[in-house]
């Protein structure tokens, strides 16, 4: 059955949660009848082009766009691009603007005149808005999100951008946020994907090994930080290449250890993210780099033991130390499911570590009361 302009108007208009919750069925299930879809797109577009409605019509887009046959996306996606990118710059919807960039370029990038125009017109603003994302946590996760769907289908235009986007991405060491942080450590990833594979996918190969060698050494500069008022007994091999940048720290001591510890999981964080996600090439990774990295990151011991006096930094650098290390066990874990046989050359390495974790987990409660 058809439906009405004035029975759609009146649905999109409506401000109930329960009615927007039924509304987004009922208009998937009709925007594929060529005599409703039409309906539905023109009283869609009208909320989209009202400033007072324009944020409400953006999320409903978000809802049903995965529904849109490729005509309807073809017909408009450009419209709705321009009410995100060239239009309306002075209101306040960057977050739902830099979410709804991301679904259009996802779902009409197979669209030639659609890409064209928009590597031509738009696609250098989308970067500039993304990188630029700032207000808050929302809008900052919906930008590294549109950034990564961007570089995943226009990888070539991306290349010239890398070392700005990389220097945007180092920020997130110093992220709190969980998943914020995995955004940034996705959108890190498909960073080293784009530009041409080059014979054989050796470019690909080389950003990848590149990258998570400069991940190794950065976590070990932190860890020289972290450890610097211990005595670590072995002197490990730390490879003299580039790290990525952090701001210098003038905070009192246990300010300075929460900062560094969060910089260093982040670390880890982006470098488990590298060794889980897909990649269109063979992964290159020196496993000495990351095996000589948990190592050294648990070698050390300091428990807050109740049995003696300690200080609260004794005790702030005990709980962060404990963390780090069971982030290590675990980026250890992925990395021998992934290296698997290769990995057999450093078999007694492997297992020194674990049985000295797995001894000092019956001996003392730290990696207990982490859990």
């Amino acid at each position: 059955m058809p439906l009405q302009n004035t029975q759609v108007e009146e649905a999109l208009s409506s401000n109930d949660e329960v009615i927007k919750g039924v509304l987004s069925h009922i208009l998937n299930l009709n925007i594929h009848q060529e005599s409703n879809d039409k309906t539905i797109i023109s009283s869609l577009n009208k909320l989209i082009s009202t400033s007072k409605t324009r944020l409400q019509g953006l999320e409903i887009l978000h809802l049903i766009i995965h529904h849109c046959t490729p005509s309807v996306i073809t017909e408009n996606a450009l419209h709705w691009l321009s009410h995100c990118i060239v239009k309306h710059p002075g209101d306040d919807l960057a977050e739902a603007k830099l979410v709804t960039i991301g679904l259009i370029v996802k779902y009409a990038t197979t669209d030639q005149d659609f890409t064209k125009k928009f590597i031509t017109d738009h696609i250098s603003k989308v970067l500039d808005m993304c990188i630029s994302a700032k207000s808050n946590p929302y809008e900052i996760a919906a930008a590294l999100e549109t950034l990564t769907i961007c570089m995943k289908n226009y990888p070539v235009w991306f290349t010239q951008h890398k070392g700005r986007i990389e220097k945007y991405l180092e920020t997130f060491l110093d992220c709190t946020d969980k998943d914020m942080l995995v955004k940034a450590a996705q959108c890190c990833h498909y960073l080293q994907q784009v530009g041409n594979a080059g014979i054989d996918g050796i470019t690909h190969r080389m950003n990848f090994s590149t990258t998570f060698t400069k991940l190794c050494v950065t976590a070990h500069k932190l860890l020289d930080d972290f450890f610097e008022n211990e005595s670590e007994m072995e002197h490990y091999n730390i490879p003299v290449e580039e790290h990525f940048e952090y701001l210098e720290l003038h905070l009192d001591s246990q300010k300075v250890l929460q900062v560094t510890a969060n910089r260093i999981t982040n670390c880890l964080q982006f470098l488990k993210t590298m060794l889980l996600e897909g990649y269109p090439v063979a992964k290159e990774i020196k496993p000495l780099e990351l095996l000589n990295l948990v190592k050294r990151g648990c070698a050390i011991h300091k428990c807050a033991s109740a049995n003696r006096e300690n200080s609260l930094d004794d005790y702030i650098f005990s709980v962060l130390l404990t963390n780090i290390q069971v982030k290590l066990l675990q980026l250890l874990r992925i990395f021998i499911f992934w290296g698997q046989s290769n990995l057999f050359p450093y078999s007694f390495m492997v297992t020194k570590v674990l049985v000295d974790a797995f001894n000092r987990n019956q001996s003392c409660n730290c990696f207990k009361q982490n859990q």
